[in-house]
Order: structure tokens, then C-alpha cells, then sequence
């Protein structure tokens, strides 16, 4: 038996075994409780690519494997124990809870008024934003899309407006921009499902497409399929369980977008189809275990523990020196 057919054969057992277990556990709608969500991500952009990343590398960093491997059974076996100890049925108590009816108790006006001065501070935020780059990066590339389009100033404006902008600290901005924004949204879709009032249906639609807009403005792909998912999942805990069929829509059409970004922004627009899928893959699969890998590889043997040096460090308020 070659190593790497025993690599994919474990593999291939633990996913099997882990996703059973938590089925089991937590029940099919698992995906919309905070532990499925972790595991979900986990199991994509972790663990899928773990052991092809692994033989990619001459299959040497054994920790990296066995760390990877083991967290997808000592996850759902820390739910095992906690639903012993805490002495309740986990999928049976979630169940019930999906079932209950959404109840707005917010049906006055006075809440659409608190929501729409909300609303404006995060759309000032969001303008100041845009006023202090001296162009979208999105913009840019509409403008541009029909001609020669330089992959090299694409990607000279989107690191200006994220990782090397001034003008101001940009977390304080994202604040209002990623996250309050995409949270407005999913008020206004939920309100429009309780209400007859067209007021929160045209509310949600607007604010729906400028979200789309802002996750893409800097030209970053994750922000877009986040929003995409996010939308998605607040649709399916209105309704108290997942529509299937969506889940094949949402994996299709983020395909689709990956897609459109890979080959407009990164510059694929000749290239064969197959390029274009191994970038996504690579990109999805690997872009996020990799850093992981490494980590087994360089501590402790070659650098000393960072003791949370990793740890973001807004404003410097922390006395360590971000690594």
C-alpha cells in the first residue's frame, strides 16, 4: 500500500466517521448552529486540502496530519461529553428551538426610525471610506473591462485601500462597513418576511446590492461569498431548516462568481478552463492550511512560541510587538 493511497484512505474514513457523528449529534441542519458552522469551515478550507498539501511536501510534517485529522473527531466528541454532562438531547433541543415562530415585537415605527439612523452613521462611515481613495479599485476595473486591463495597478489599488491605507485606522471603517452593514441587511430581509410593508422589501433590496457592491469595491473575493452565505443562512433559520436545493444554488453560483473575479481580476481572461479551476482550488483548499502546515514546521524547532504575539494589536494597547 503506497503512502499516498493510505494518506487518502484515512482520510477519507475520518470525514466519513466525523460527519456522521455530528449528524448524529447535532442533527442535518447542523450548519446553521455556531459549532456546525466552525466545523463546516474547518472541514473545507482546513482539512479537505490538509492531506494533499501533506504528500505535496514530501509527507514529513506528520504533526501537521494527525493535528488536522484529530480535531475532526475530538470536536464532536467534545459535543458527545457536553451533551453528558450537561445532561440534555443537543438535536432534539435545536430542533424544537428551529420550530418556534420568529415573533417581531419591534412592529412600530419607532424602530424603523432607529434603524434608519443606524443606517445612515454605517452609509456615512462608508462614503468617508471611498472619499479618501483616489478610486475604487472596482470602479477601476468596470471602467477598464473592455480594454487592456494591468493586473499590476489592479492590484496596486487594492492593497491601497486595504492593507497599506492611512487615512485612518481601516479596522475602525470595517466596523461599520463589513460588519454593521451585512447585519442592517439581514434586519431588513427578516422584517420583510414579518411585514406587509414594502418600505422593508425595498430596503432590503437596495441595501442588498450596495452590500455587493462594498464586499467587492477592494477587489477581495471572500467578503462577496461571505455576504452571499450569510444571506443565504439568515433565509434558512426564518424558515427553521436548510432548503437543500439552495445549498446546490449557493455552491453553483459561488463557483460562478469565483470565477468571474479569477478571471477579470487576477488576470486569467486567456487562460484554459482547467487553470482557472486548479486557481480556485488551490486557492480555496490549500490558501487557508497551508499557514498550518508551516506552523508544525517552524515551532518550536525553528522559532520560539509566539506566547500570543500573533494576536492582532489594535492600536498597540497590548505591550507585545505584533509578529
Amino acid at each position: 500500500m503506497t503512502i499516498p493511497f493510505f494518506t487518502y484512505l484515512v482520510s477519507i474514513a475520518v470525514f466519513i466517521t466525523s460527519l456522521l457523528w455530528i449528524v448524529k449529534l447535532m442533527g442535518y441542519n447542523f450548519i446553521l448552529t455556531l459549532p456546525g458552522f466552525f466545523y463546516v469551515h474547518f472541514v473545507v478550507f482546513i482539512f479537505f486540502g490538509s492531506p494533499v498539501f501533506f504528500l505535496l511536501k514530501g509527507a514529513t510534517n506528520f504533526q501537521y496530519i494527525i493535528a488536522t485529522h484529530l480535531v475532526m473527531l475530538i470536536f464532536p466528541l467534545g459535543i458527545a461529553i457536553m451533551n453528558k454532562l450537561m445532561k440534555i438531547d443537543y438535536q432534539l433541543a435545536f430542533t424544537s428551538y428551529m420550530q418556534e415562530p420568529v415573533i417581531d415585537q419591534q412592529w412600530r415605527n419607532q424602530f424603523l426610525f432607529l434603524y434608519l439612523a443606524i443606517l445612515g452613521i454605517a452609509l456615512s462611515v462608508t462614503f468617508l471610506y471611498y472619499s479618501k481613495l483616489e478610486i475604487i479599485p472596482f470602479n477601476f476595473m468596470i471602467n477598464n473591462i473592455m480594454g487592456d486591463i494591468n493586473i499590476v495597478d489592479l492590484a496596486k489599488l487594492r492593497e491601497s485601500s486595504t492593507t497599506t491605507f492611512k487615512l485612518g485606522k481601516l479596522h475602525r471603517y470595517k466596523y461599520f462597513m463589513a460588519q454593521l452593514i451585512p447585519f442592517l441587511v439581514v434586519l431588513a430581509l427578516l422584517k420583510s418576511k414579518l411585514t406587509k410593508k414594502n418600505v422593508w422589501r425595498l430596503l432590503f433590496f437596495i441595501l442588498a446590492v450596495f452590500a455587493m457592491y462594498r464586499s467587492i469595491s477592494d477587489l477581495q473575493k471572500k467578503p462577496l461569498l461571505d455576504f452571499i452565505i450569510l444571506l443565504f443562512t439568515a433565509s434558512w433559520i426564518f424558515r427553521g431548516k436548510i432548503n437543500w436545493k439552495q445549498v446546490g444554488i449557493l455552491i453553483g453560483a459561488s463557483f460562478g462568481i469565483l470565477s468571474l473575479m479569477y478571471i477579470y481580476i487576477m488576470g486569467l481572461t486567456n487562460r484554459p478552463f482547467l487553470v482557472l479551476l486548479e486557481g480556485i482550488s488551490s486557492r480555496l483548499f490549500l490558501g487557508q492550511t497551508s499557514p498550518l502546515f508551516y506552523y508544525f514546521s517552524l515551532f518550536p524547532s525553528s522559532h520560539d512560541f509566539l506566547h500570543g504575539a500573533s494576536l492582532p494589536n489594535p492600536a498597540g494597547i497590548f505591550q507585545f510587538e505584533h509578529f
